[in-house]
């Protein structure tokens, strides 16, 4: 049985009623910085009727949305929230450029790239892609064209707080979890659907252990930054300052 599942996103055809609980028990948890995982979905789900469930279970609002450019997310999610951002995954983007450059060539094809999203500011961004572009662009034109149409999205991070860059700037906490949840499918046949969903819940839980004893990493400024940005000002005062 193939089985998809993303992080922060669980549904399926016919989940077993303790998966719902899952999801019920995580609402209040939003605003406390913890991770949560609310569905799992298989393959032929479309993005929309997962968005719209999701907001009929009770979620309000998504800021931003990281992915890894899958097809009809980003459509999806701005049809049911409006007001989402979408961000390409940069880890993402990394690899598939690295498709066209020589081993010998990660290194330093690497560290210049990461000037670029590591950069202090827009402006030095645009500088350093230059850069960038001048050093790789005849060398390796597939890698670098993999970067070009995606820049928009990479300068889109320096609309924001570093604290906010660097929660939404990969999808790392999402391929983590994957790789969790691989462990357990992997290591045998499963009689039904059921028996897979069972032994994914198990998992979870135990994910769901570690993930309540700690908050993301810099919640506090993020909060706050959150709590100051036009972008989502008014979206947090409502969700935070409830009467």
């Amino acid at each position: 049985m193939n089985v998809h599942y993303k992080r922060r996103h669980f549904i399926s055809q016919k989940p077993p009623l303790s998966f719902r609980r899952l999801a019920k028990s995580a609402d209040p948890l939003l605003i406390t910085g913890i991770s949560i995982i609310f569905s799992v979905r298989i393959p032929k789900s479309k993005w929309l009727n997962i968005l719209d469930s999701l907001k009929e279970r009770g979620v309000e609002d998504i800021f931003f949305m990281c992915m890894d450019g899958v097809s009809g997310l980003e459509e999806g999610v701005k049809t049911i929230f409006h007001n989402t951002v979408v961000q390409r995954c940069i880890v993402h983007l990394m690899r598939n450029a690295l498709e066209f450059v020589p081993c010998k060539a990660y290194k330093a094809f690497c560290d210049s790239i990461k000037a670029v999203y590591n950069a202090v500011d827009k402006e030095t961004a645009l500088q350093n892609f230059s850069r960038f572009k001048e050093l790789w662009g005849k060398k390796y034109p597939g890698a670098v064209k993999c970067w070009e149409r995606n820049l928009d999205t990479v300068l889109q991070l320096f609309d924001y707080p570093s604290a906010i860059r660097k929660l939404i700037y990969t999808t790392n906490a999402i391929e983590s979890t994957n790789s969790s949840l691989r462990k357990v499918t992997k290591k045998g046949t499963f009689e039904s659907p059921d028996a897979v969903y069972r032994a994914m819940y198990l998992r979870i839980l135990t994910l769901k252990e570690k993930w309540d004893k700690s908050r993301v990493q810099n919640w506090t400024t993020i909060k706050n930054e959150f709590l100051q940005l036009p972008l989502t000002k008014e979206r947090m005062e409502k969700l935070v300052f409830r009467s």
